[in-house]
């Protein structure tokens, strides 16, 4: 007899099935050795290659699609499981951007910015792009652009506002006047 409920038999919980998924998916490795490696670009080129390797991952790797899919599909149903994600994204994406980051701002490079709020400007768009790239282009009635392109746009445009300059908005959401 085969029954579906065998699985509980390896995997006590659904969080513990979902935790063994997200331990198998190898990119997240490679996204933190990716981001080690170009830790001394300046934040152009850095950028560039994060979104690059980001969007790469995100095509190259059909189960982590699956998992993302499955993460924010059902973040009602089981609000368990993004935090369970959160614990193999952060320290292969979040904390590493975070720490060139900061070390840019220490070196004057660019404005000290909240880190949630640079997080959610560079992923939520990359996100949106790899999830794009996955949909037929008939479900998208747009005109598609090559990923370079799109990475490019979202890197300029973030460090347009990122870069330290004479007249920069306060951080903290102060105003000048």
């Amino acid at each position: 007899m085969k029954s579906a409920g065998i699985i509980y038999h390896y995997f006590p919980s659904k969080e513990d099935l979902f935790q063994a998924c997200l331990e198998r998916v190898s990119a997240f490795d490679t996204m933190r050795e990716t981001l080690a490696a170009i830790q001394n670009d300046p934040p152009d080129l850095f950028l560039r290659k994060v979104g690059a390797a980001y969007l790469t991952m995100m095509r190259e790797d059909q189960r982590l699609v699956r998992l993302f899919l499955l993460v924010f599909s059902s973040v009602h149903s089981h609000p368990e499981l993004p935090p369970l994600a959160l614990r193999r994204v952060v320290p292969a994406f979040i904390q590493p951007l975070f720490a060139y980051l900061q070390g840019q701002v220490e070196l004057g490079v660019l404005r000290p910015l909240p880190p949630v709020s640079v997080a959610l400007q560079l992923f939520g768009p990359l996100a949106m792009r790899a999830i794009t790239n996955h949909l037929s282009p008939m479900a998208l009635p747009v005109p598609q652009i090559a990923d370079d392109v799109f990475v490019d746009t979202l890197v300029q445009t973030f460090l347009d506002g990122a870069r330290m300059r004479g007249d920069a908005i306060p951080p903290e959401g102060g105003h000048s006047h």
